[in-house]
């Protein structure tokens, strides 16, 4: 089995309403291009973020959940394949 790994650095404007959905996080990392694709690999519990499994595609990413001092928050994406 791969790990494929991804960095993300997300802005306070792109949590909308201080959140965004693991589905469109995984779009944005280049692990899927649809959100079907990102639903499957949920699905599979081939996701971890910030090395917590993701299990439930409805799972979101908020504000709260990663921070820094200069308001970007990275996040550390892993992909089994």
């Amino acid at each position: 089995m791969t790990t494929l790994q991804s960095s993300v650095v997300l802005t306070n404007e792109d949590l909308s309403g201080g959140k965004m959905r693991v589905v469109d996080l995984l779009i944005r990392a280049g692990f899927a291009t649809t959100e079907a694709e990102a639903r499957e690999l949920i699905k599979r519990r081939t996701v971890e973020l910030d090395g917590s499994e993701v299990s439930h595609d409805d799972t979101s990413i908020s504000r709260g959940m990663v921070s820094d001092e200069d308001g970007q928050l990275p996040l550390r994406v892993h992909v089994r394949v």
